[in-house]
């Protein structure tokens, strides 16, 4: 299945998300899923321009996956931070629109992420929505998938003009010299599939959700 295809899969799939119990129930049984398996932490992405440019509220959503992960800790010993991602095919004005939403809630939320088709919709489309991030404690994270549209360029925004934190999926990264040059003097983790655990790579530890 295509990246684009599997994204229209996603999003159809999430029309049954309508409530708070919704995105409690959908969470908690991924937890589930992971304790089965042996994950005790783990980072969960979620898309709130996805819901509520559905009509669901900002605060349906979020509510619902925090309970989740309070239940979560204190029944499967599970410990987890909530990472939220803007759309790249939506624009940054409605990204920063629910960065401002999500202030009220900084408390429950360890970064901020960029996912969605990727064609056309480069990093530095969102690089003021980051900076205003950063400026509020969010630690930054992007992925560039391989094989897409100006794969490379787009990683290099993240790493110039964004500075993000974290990159995922960037195994092409490394096949261009200048750009795994950067990569090495900026410390940045490139987390593998393979690892439960993820390390920022600031010095700092990082910051966890109060629940």
């Amino acid at each position: 299945m295509g990246r684009v295809s599997s994204l229209s899969a996603y999003y159809s799939g999430m029309q049954v998300l309508l409530t708070e119990q919704g995105f409690y129930d959908l969470t908690y049984r991924y937890f589930q899923k992971a304790a089965s398996e042996g994950v005790v932490y783990a980072e969960v992405f979620f898309d709130p321009q996805a819901h509520t440019s559905r009509g669901v509220d900002f605060e349906t959503v979020i509510s619902g996956i925090h309970r989740a992960q309070k239940d979560a800790r204190q029944e499967l010993g599970i410990e987890s931070g909530l990472i939220m991602c803007f759309l790249r095919d939506m624009s940054a004005e409605s990204a920063m629109e629910h960065l401002h939403m999500s202030l009220s809630y900084k408390h429950w939320i360890i970064g901020v992420g960029l996912d969605s088709d990727e064609r056309e919709n480069p990093p530095s489309k969102f690089a003021e929505v980051f900076f205003e991030a950063r400026k509020h404690g969010f630690r930054l994270t992007m992925h560039c998938d391989v094989n897409q549209q100006d794969s490379l360029l787009h990683t290099r925004e993240c790493l110039d003009q964004i500075g993000v934190d974290r990159l995922i999926m960037v195994s092409m990264c490394l096949k261009t010299k200048s750009c795994a040059w950067i990569w090495c003097i900026g410390g940045l983790v490139l987390p593998s599939v393979r690892f439960l655990t993820i390390t920022w790579c600031n010095p700092l530890p990082p910051k966890r959700s109060e629940v």
